[in-house]
Formats: C-alpha cells, sequence, structure tokens
C-alpha cells in the first residue's frame, strides 16, 4: 500500500521516470530538427556563395586545353614571296623636246685652234671697247667686269692654298694701355689681319680679348696694322691671305 501511494503521489506532481523519458523525447526531436535546419541553412548559404562566385567569375571548368606540338606546326610564309602592289605614276603630258639638227660646217670654217681668254684678259678687252653687253635680250642691264686679278680680296673664313706664308719683316710691340698698366693687368688679344700681295697689312680685326674692353684690342689693332711682311707666295705669285695671330701684353 505503501508503494503505491508513493507512486500515485509522483504521478500527481508529474515527476518520474515515465515523465522525464517522455521530455526527453520531445527535446530530442526538437533538438534533431533545429540541427537539421541550422545544418542545411550553412549549407545551402555555401553553395549559395559558390553559385554566385561561378556566375560572377564565370565557369571555366568545361574549357579544354588543346596542346599543340610546335615542332609539327607549318613554316611562316616567305616574306621574299609577298607580293608588292606597283604604284601606277602616269606619265607627265607634256610635249616632246624639239630636237635640234646639227649642220655640217666646212672646214675651211673652222679655227685650228682655240684661244681661252682670262678673266684679266676680257677685263682689258672691254675696257678698250667700252662696250656695254646686256646680260639679257632687252634687260637693259650692264655687265660689270670683275676686278682684276691683284685686287681680288679673300673673305676671313675663305681658304687661300699657299705654298709659302707670310714672313714678318717688321712688327713692332704694341703700346701697353696705361690703365692696366698701373693696375698691374696683363692681357691677351687675338687678332685676324689680312695681308696683301704687298706684304702690307690692309685689314685687322679682334676675335677675342681677355680682359676685354679695357684697351688691349685697340691697342693690338693699332700695332698690327703698322707691321711688314714678305706676301704669301702660291705658284710662284704673291697672294693674299688672312693670318691670326695671338698678341700678348705682359709686365716687365
Amino acid at each position: 500500500m505503501e508503494a503505491n501511494t508513493i507512486y500515485d503521489e509522483l504521478l500527481a506532481r508529474e515527476y518520474g521516470a515515465l515523465v522525464l523519458r517522455d521530455i526527453i523525447g520531445r527535446n530530442m526531436i526538437r533538438g534533431v530538427i533545429i540541427a537539421s535546419l541550422s545544418l542545411c541553412t550553412i549549407l545551402g548559404g555555401w553553395w549559395g556563395y559558390e553559385f554566385i562566385k561561378e556566375k560572377m567569375e564565370g565557369d571555366d571548368s568545361n574549357a579544354k586545353v588543346i596542346y599543340i606540338d610546335p615542332t609539327k606546326l607549318a613554316l611562316p610564309p616567305s616574306l621574299a614571296d609577298k607580293v608588292v602592289e606597283q604604284l601606277k605614276i602616269e606619265a607627265p603630258k607634256v610635249a616632246p623636246p624639239t630636237i635640234i639638227k646639227a649642220r655640217a660646217v666646212e672646214d675651211t670654217k673652222v679655227a685650228d685652234t682655240v684661244q681661252i681668254m682670262t678673266v684679266k684678259e676680257i677685263a682689258q678687252q672691254i675696257d678698250k671697247s667700252g662696250v656695254q653687253a646686256p646680260t639679257g635680250a632687252g634687260s637693259g642691264d650692264v655687265v660689270v667686269a670683275p676686278p682684276p686679278e691683284e685686287d681680288y680680296v679673300p673673305k676671313m673664313d675663305e681658304f687661300v692654298a699657299v705654298e709659302k706664308e707670310p714672313e714678318p719683316i717688321s712688327s713692332p710691340p704694341p703700346i701697353y694701355p696705361e690703365g692696366p698698366r698701373n693696375a698691374g693687368v696683363r692681357g691677351q688679344v687675338i687678332v685676324s689681319f689680312l695681308v696683301n700681295k704687298k706684304g702690307d697689312v690692309t685689314q685687322a680685326k679682334v676675335l677675342k680679348a681677355v680682359p676685354a674692353n679695357l684697351g688691349f684690342e685697340e691697342a693690338a689693332i693699332t700695332a698690327v696694322k703698322a707691321w711688314k711682311f714678305k706676301p704669301a707666295i702660291n705658284n710662284g705669285q704673291p697672294v693674299a691671305i688672312w693670318v691670326t695671330q695671338p698678341i700678348r701684353f705682359t709686365l716687365k
């Protein structure tokens, strides 16, 4: 009686092995369902992420890789066999030139010798005749005879072939400028001057002066123009030529 009473009391309190088994069974089913749903959610999310990733990056899993042996490839086409299109150039529509036929000349009219006159001889003939010849038909321009050869003056940068350079006969030193002398300043001037066929210095130009604008240039030009030379010789004749000479101003 006492055992039944305890059992009945436990049933009244809803507590016991049967009650626990019933509660555990329901909770286990809930846990299995929740776990299954969680697993499906995780798997679904991962599958969806991979699916979207493949769509965005492109699926290259089905691409076929083809290997080509380079030794079995055909030779490239030769550049020499390439056909180059020629440009079609039309010939200019110009009338052909008129052919002048030479006429025979009698032997009696042909001179035995031909004399070639020099520039000097031509100038002398023009001076004697006093004839002014036009350069063109009806132009009215007068032909001016070139200057005689002895008066020809070469340019400063012009090359003149000579067999013998000018030799100085008299070359007095330049006068030292008073200002630089008192200050103890030394100088150098590079002068280019023209020695004519008589050996005189007719032109002089300063190429460089160190220091400049202290009077060294004027002193050098004045000194050079007073110099006297034996003229340069070419083919046994005197010729005019430009000479470049440095002039130094030093204190003793």
